[in-house]
């Protein structure tokens, strides 16, 4: 594999912080299906949405207003 220790070690860090505990040497065997999930994400990303309505914006109420008021 062309990554370094180092290199897997970064990525172990960064997904550890995501709440993946994973081991550089896990990271090592499950690269390239890692590879292949960021890069599918990043394509999700990429989807121009502009064009669409956005989503309603969520606000809360506050437990202490009247539910059937609004």
């Amino acid at each position: 594999m062309a990554e370094s220790n180092r290199d897997l070690e970064a990525v172990s860090r960064r997904y550890r912080e995501l709440g993946f505990d994973l081991s550089a040497e896990e990271i090592e065997k499950f690269f390239p299906r890692i590879e292949q999930v960021e890069a599918a994400l990043d394509a999700v990303r990429s989807i121009d949405v502009s064009g669409n309505e956005g989503a309603l914006t969520f606000l809360p109420r506050r437990a202490t207003e009247d539910p059937d008021n609004g």
